[in-house]
C-alpha cells in the first residue's frame, strides 16, 4: 500500500517549472493506472450523464477515443487495475469517510424532497456509474489492449512494472510523485489529447505532456534523498495517521527553525509547510532526523510510524500476501487477467464490501437490496472453505430502520449502513467450492445460475445467453422494492434494441449488408431480416424519441427501478464470472442508457406508443419483444398482481 502525503500534489504543481519538464509522448510503452484513468475520463467529460444512472454507450466512446489517440502516436498501453483492499483496517476509516461523502454528495445532487416525485437537481458533482469498471474492461478487451490486476492495491506494482519495462507511468494519483519511477511519471492533468506532428519525420505523431522525475524532488534534500518522503508523510499527514499525532514535533520545528525562508525557492501553501521543508533541507542525515523526532515524541511512537511509512515508499519489496487464505490457481489467474471482479479478493480476505451509492430515490430502501439474494450465493461460494459465514456490506442507511434483513445487524455510521449478512444459499450445501468450479459442466453452472435467478422454467425457447439476460430481468421484477411496473420492462427492452440498432448503424463503415455478416454483439442477429432502409428508419425514430422535448427535472421515482436493475446486472454478472462464464455476457454499453430510459418511460406514461409497430411486428425483433412481454404478462393487471405477490419476499 501507499499512503498519500497531504498537500504533495499542490506542492509539485505550484512549482511545476522546477519539478515538471515538457515531454512528447510517442513510440513507447506506457503503464496506466486503470482505475484512476477511468475516473478521470468520466469526471472530465462534460456531456456524460450521471444523474440518470449513466449512458454507458456514450462513455464507451470516450474510453475508445482516448486509447485510439494513444495508439495513433504508437504508444503501447498496459493498463493495471487494483486488486483487493488492505485487510488490516489501516484504510477502513478513510474508506468509510469517502463512502459517506459520496452518499451525501449524491443525495444533495438528487435534491431530495420527501413529498415530491419531481426534482430539479443542480449539476455540480458526478462520479462513476456503478457499472463503469465493467464497461472499462469491456472496451479494453474489444480493442485488444492488455489489462492486468494487481493482487491488492496497485500503485507500487505499477511503479515496479514501469521500472521493469523502462517506461513511464500515467496517472492522476499524487502517490506517484513519491515513488522512484526510472522513466518518469506523467500526470494526466498535463496530457493534451490533441495529436501534433513533426514535419518531415515518419511516425511523427505525438502528444504534448509534462513529465516528473523523482530525482528532481529528492535533489532538494541531498542528505536525505528518497528518505524525505517518509518524513513528509509523518509531518504533513497521510491516509493512515493524523497529523495531530505528531503536532508536538511540528511545534518544535516551528520554535527552532528561523522565521525567514528567504533562501527557500519554493512556492509553498503556508508558513508551517515552509518551516517543515526548511528543516528537512537542513538535516544532516536521516538518522539524525529520527533522533530529533524520538527526543520530542518518544522512541516507540517514531519507530512505529517510520516502520509503516518507510515500507510504503519502497518498491524493492514484493507485496506480502495479506492473508493466509489459499485461493485456487484458476481463481488467481482469472483475477490477474481481470476476468473476475477485484472485490472478490477483498470479500475472501476482509469479509467486507463497500457499495458505490448511485442516484436513486432516497426515500426508498437502497437499490442494492434488490440483488441481495444473488450476492449471498457469491459469498457462500467464496467463503465455503474459510469457516466464515458473514460479509459486512457498507451501504447507505434506509430512510427508516429496516426490518426486512432477517438475521442481519445494522450499525449506523452517519449515512452509511453496515450490514452483516449471512452467506447462506437456497439449500444448505447446494453451492460448489471454488476448487470444484473448473470441474463442473457448463450445463450445471447454467442451471445453478438460472435457479438463483428464479428462472429455471422461464424463457426456455431463447438461446442460452439471451435467456441469461432475460433471467436477470425476471429476477429484477420479482425482487424490486418498491416494485417495478410493466412500463419499466417495456422501456428496458426497447432501450436494449435501440442501443443495438445505434451501434449497428455507427459501426457500418461499409454497407449494412456487408456489416451484417458479423453479428456477435447483443441483438445484431435479430436484424438479419431487416433491410438497410428499415434499420435506418428505426434508428431515426429512436433519435427522435431521444431528442424529443422533455419535462424539466429528473424523476427519481422512475429511476429507482432502473437503479435496482443495475445492481442486479452487477451481481448476476459477478456470479457468472465466479462460475467461469457459463453464459456469455451481453455488453454493458448496449444494455443501459439512463437518459433514454428515464425519458421513454415518461413518454409511455403519458401517451399510447405502438412499440410493436416500431419494431415491425413479424420481424425477428418484433417477435422477440412479443415473446418476452408474454412471459411477463403484457397486461398491467397481471403484472401488478404477480409483482405484488413477489415483492413481499424480495428482501427476505
Amino acid at each position: 500500500f501507499i499512503m498519500g502525503i497531504k498537500g504533495i500534489k499542490k506542492l509539485i504543481e505550484s512549482n511545476e517549472d522546477l519539478f515538471l519538464a515538457n515531454c512528447e509522448l510517442q513510440s513507447t510503452e506506457l503503464v496506466i493506472d486503470g482505475p484512476n484513468l477511468l475516473h478521470f475520463l468520466f469526471t472530465t467529460s462534460k456531456d456524460l450523464d450521471f444523474l440518470h444512472g449513466g449512458d454507458y454507450n456514450e462513455f464507451a466512446s470516450v474510453i475508445r477515443d482516448f486509447f485510439q489517440t494513444l495508439q495513433s502516436c504508437h504508444v503501447r498501453p498496459l493498463v493495471v487495475m487494483d486488486g483487493g483492499h488492505s485487510i488490516d483496517d489501516r484504510k477502513l476509516k478513510t474508506k468509510k469517510s469517502r463512502t459517506e461523502q459520496r452518499i451525501n454528495r449524491i443525495r444533495f445532487q438528487c435534491n431530495f424532497r420527501p413529498h415530491k416525485g419531481r426534482n430539479k437537481p443542480k449539476f455540480e458533482y458526478k462520479c462513476l456509474p456503478i457499472l463503469g469498471y465493467d464497461l472499462f474492461l469491456e472496451v479494453l478487451r474489444d480493442m485488444g489492449i492488455k489489462v492486468v490486476a494487481s493482487p491488492f492495491e496497485a500503485d507500487k506494482e505499477i511503479a515496479a512494472i514501469a521500472n521493469d519495462k523502462q517506461c513511464p507511468v500515467l496517472s492522476q494519483d499524487a502517490d506517484f510523485y513519491a515513488l522512484p519511477i526510472t522513466a518518469g511519471f506523467l500526470p494526466i492533468d498535463y496530457l493534451r489529447m490533441k495529436t501534433e506532428r513533426k514535419h518531415g519525420k515518419e511516425m511523427s505523431k505525438f502528444l504534448k505532456c509534462k513529465i516528473y522525475h523523482f530525482e528532481k524532488f529528492t535533489s532538494l534534500f541531498p542528505r536525505l534523498d528518497q528518505k524525505v518522503f517518509p518524513l513528509l508523510a509523518i509531518l504533513l499527514g497521510n491516509d493512515y495517521s493524523d497529523k495531530e499525532d505528531f503536532q508536538a514535533f511540528v511545534d518544535w520545528i516551528s520554535s527552532k527553525s528561523p522565521g525567514s525562508s528567504h533562501h527557500l525557492s519554493l512556492n509553498l501553501e503556508n508558513e508551517m509547510q515552509k518551516k517543515i521543508m526548511q528543516w528537512l533541507m537542513q538535516e544532516e542525515s536521516f538518522g539524525m532526523a529520527q533522533n530529533r523526532m524520538k527526543t520530542v515524541l518518544g522512541e516507540d511512537i517514531v519507530k512505529k510510524a517510520l516502520c509503516v511509512v518507510e515500507d510504503a515508499y519502497s518498491i524493492d519489496k514484493k507485496q506480502e500476501p495479506q492473508c493466509s487464505l489459499s485461493m485456487p490457481e484458476w481463481f488467481m489467474s482469472n483475477h490477474t487477467d481481470c476476468l473476475i471482479p477485484s472485490i472478490f479478493m477483498t470479500i475472501a480476505t476482509s469479509h467486507r464490501i463497500f457499495f458505490a451509492c448511485q442516484p436513486e430515490d432516497f426515500a426508498s430502501p437502497s437499490s442494492y437490496k434488490c440483488s441481495m439474494k444473488i450476492r449471498r450465493v457469491i459469498y457462500s461460494i467464496l467463503l465455503k472453505d474459510t469457516g466464515k459465514t458473514t460479509v459486512s456490506e457498507y451501504d447507505r442507511a434506509d430512510p427508516t430502520p429496516s426490518s426486512t434483513h432477517t438475521g442481519s445487524s445494522a450499525n449506523q455510521h452517519g449515512n452509511t449502513q453496515s450490514l452483516e449478512c449471512r452467506a447462506i444459499g437456497i439449500h444448505d450445501n447446494g453451492f460448489p467450492r471454488l476448487a470444484d468450479i473448473p470441474h463442473m459442466a457448463d450445463e450445471d453452472k447454467r442451471g445453478l445460475l438460472l435457479k438463483v435467478l428464479q428462472a429455471e422454467n422461464a424463457f426456455i425457447e431463447f438461446e442460452p445467453d439471451t435467456r441469461f439476460l432475460l433471467a436477470i430481468l425476471l429476477d429484477w421484477s420479482k425482487n424490486s422494492f418498491p416494485g417495478i411496473n410493466i412500463l419499466h420492462v417495456k422501456t428496458l427492452l426497447v432501450c436494449w434494441i435501440f442501443l443495438s440498432v445505434e451501434s449497428y448503424v455507427k459501426k457500418a463503415d461499409q454497407s449494412l449488408d456487408e456489416h451484417r455478416l458479423d453479428r456477435k454483439r447483443n441483438f445484431d442477429s435479430m436484424m438479419s431480416d431487416l433491410t438497410s432502409e428499415q434499420i435506418k428508419a428505426m434508428f431515426d425514430e429512436f433519435k427522435r424519441i431521444r431528442h424529443a422535448k422533455k419535462p424539466q427535472g429528473i424523476r427519481f421515482d422512475i429511476l429507482q427501478g432502473f437503479a435496482q436493475f443495475q445492481t442486479c446486472i452487477m451481481a448476476a454478472y459477478d456470479l457468472n464470472s465466479l462460475l467461469n462464464f457459463p453464459f456469455r455476457k451481453h455488453q454493458i454499453q448496449l444494455l443501459f442508457c439512463g437518459r433514454f430510459l428515464h425519458d421513454f418511460y415518461g413518454m409511455l406514461e403519458k401517451e399510447r406508443y405502438d412499440i410493436r409497430a416500431l419494431l415491425r411486428e413479424g420481424s425477428k425483433l418484433g417477435i422477440f419483444y412479443s415473446k418476452v412481454m408474454r412471459e411477463f404478462g403484457d397486461d398491467e393487471t397481471v403484472f401488478y398482481q404477480r409483482n405484488s405477490q413477489n415483492s413481499g419476499n424480495a428482501l427476505q
